[in-house]
């Protein structure tokens, strides 16, 4: 059987991703789009995140997120504990 080529990577991530990628409430980042911290674009209806502003915010607020991390986030890989925060 063939292998399948992996999905492209997707240029936005949800508010939901981000909460999970952070381990933060799932309304902090829509409170860090509010005062600018995240710059929000709209994808159809939903605001969205570019991918590049989320790993800027990593990068600056020295958690050592990485790349494949943030796939994980977008493909829903990342443990979740009861509260819904990334365990």
């Amino acid at each position: 059987m063939p292998k399948l080529a992996p999905s492209p990577r997707r240029a936005f991530l949800y508010d939901h991703e981000i909460a999970a990628l952070f381990r933060v409430a799932a309304s902090t980042p829509r409170y860090w789009r509010f005062i600018g911290r995240l710059p929000t674009v709209k994808v159809g209806r939903r605001a969205a995140v570019p991918r590049s502003a989320v790993a800027a915010l990593a990068a600056s607020s020295g958690l050592g997120i990485a790349d494949h991390e943030i796939d994980a986030a977008i493909d829903g890989h990342l443990a979740l504990d009861t509260n819904g925060a990334a365990a």
